[in-house]
């Protein structure tokens, strides 16, 4: 009778045990938290810290911890019961935190809804006995976008300005090979060339599929995490040389034969570094105009007088090297028509300051 008695007390305890354990579940709040990033797929992990503390009373722990996520992942956490929960992203270097978005789990009272800090990069999840909710954190990668500058002939040291969207800021100058990067937000960003002396734009082309240059200005299009390189190809002018096809008269025409007279021009340079200013000087016959070109840029245009033979210009050297082209033309009935000249003149390095000793 004993025996019998103590089988059915085991078994009470058992049942009453399962009963409680079940209960216990049934009770049991949890939180998931999910992982999104723009561009999807993207290897970085992002951690996160979470803290309870329970409800009515904020000075008693809930619990704590920590977890690690990437692109797609979640992580459930089940709590010691309700109470409010503050998760936090530390956002990885390089992102952006652009959005939290929670679900209510069920619960329709206002009071509970989940409170975002996105500046904060956390989320305070109220939950109650049973109730279950979720939140995801996205990060976005900014873009890249690159101006890049080619030159024919290749090596000038001409600054083309480049006029930018406000949101890129002030406009720039970049000369051959020179190359203006911005960090931008997923959108679309226009770059127009502004003209330049002496030169062409001969085209310009973007490194995606969805970029493109119409007149002087690229459309950008820059994805999350996406680097767009776009270049803009200009080709040095040239002056060319028009042949004067001497007209000689026959004498049955009672009109005297047109003279045509040889032209000729010569640029001179100095050879020599310079320091502060240098002069350029063209010799020639019969000169009618002489345009001095510096880096490009058409510094002064000198009308012969009479009989004039030497033309000359006296310019400071603002750059290192200094490229020179005198554009000659001559009179109507010389040949050829005009020509053009060029020198380079190079900038004095700065001397080395000697140490001096005193005592």
């Amino acid at each position: 009778m004993a025996t019998g008695h103590k089988r059915m007390a085991a078994a009470l305890a058992i049942a009453l045990g399962a009963v409680m354990m079940t209960a216990s579940t049934a009770s049991a709040a949890s939180f998931t938290i999910t992982k999104k990033t723009e561009p999807a797929g993207d290897p970085a992990s992002f951690n996160f810290t979470w803290e309870g503390v329970k409800q009515g009373d904020p000075n008693a722990s809930m619990g704590s911890g920590q977890f690690t996520l990437t692109d797609g992942q979640s992580q459930t956490i089940t709590t010691g019961g309700p109470g409010f929960y503050t998760v936090k992203e530390q956002t990885a270097s390089g992102w952006k935190l652009v959005d939290i978005s929670c679900d209510t789990g069920g619960d329709t009272d206002p009071k509970d809804v989940t409170q975002v800090d996105l500046s904060a990069g956390s989320a305070r999840i109220e939950l109650s006995a049973s109730e279950n909710k979720s939140c995801t954190f996205t990060n976005r990668k900014p873009g890249t976008l690159r101006i890049r500058k080619v030159t024919s002939p290749a090596g000038s040291s001409t600054p083309f300005t480049f006029d930018v969207s406000s949101s890129l800021g002030q406009p720039f100058a970049i000369a051959d090979q020179g190359v203006q990067e911005y960090t931008v937000e997923p959108g679309s960003y226009q770059v127009t060339e502004r003209t330049t002396d002496g030169w062409t734009l001969a085209g310009g082309t973007c490194d995606d599929s969805d970029s493109s240059l119409s007149g002087a200005t690229v459309t950008a299009n820059v994805a999350a995490g996406e680097t767009v390189t776009c270049t803009f190809n200009n080709t040095q002018n040239t002056t060319p040389v028009t042949p004067v096809t001497p007209v000689v008269q026959t004498p049955n025409q009672g009109v005297a034969p047109v003279q045509v007279r040889p032209a000729s021009a010569r640029l001179v340079a100095p050879k020599r570094c310079v320091t502060r200013t240098y002069t350029v000087a063209v010799s020639g016959s019969p000169v009618r105009t002489v345009s001095f070109w510096v880096n490009g840029k058409r510094v002064r245009t000198v009308r012969a007088r009479t009989g004039q033979r030497r033309f000359s210009v006296t310019l400071p050297i603002n750059r290192r090297v200094a490229k020179v082209s005198a554009r000659v033309r001559f009179a109507n009935n010389a040949t050829p028509s005009s020509r053009v000249l060029h020198a380079t003149v190079r900038r004095c390095a700065p001397a080395a300051v000697k140490p001096q000793f005193t005592g």
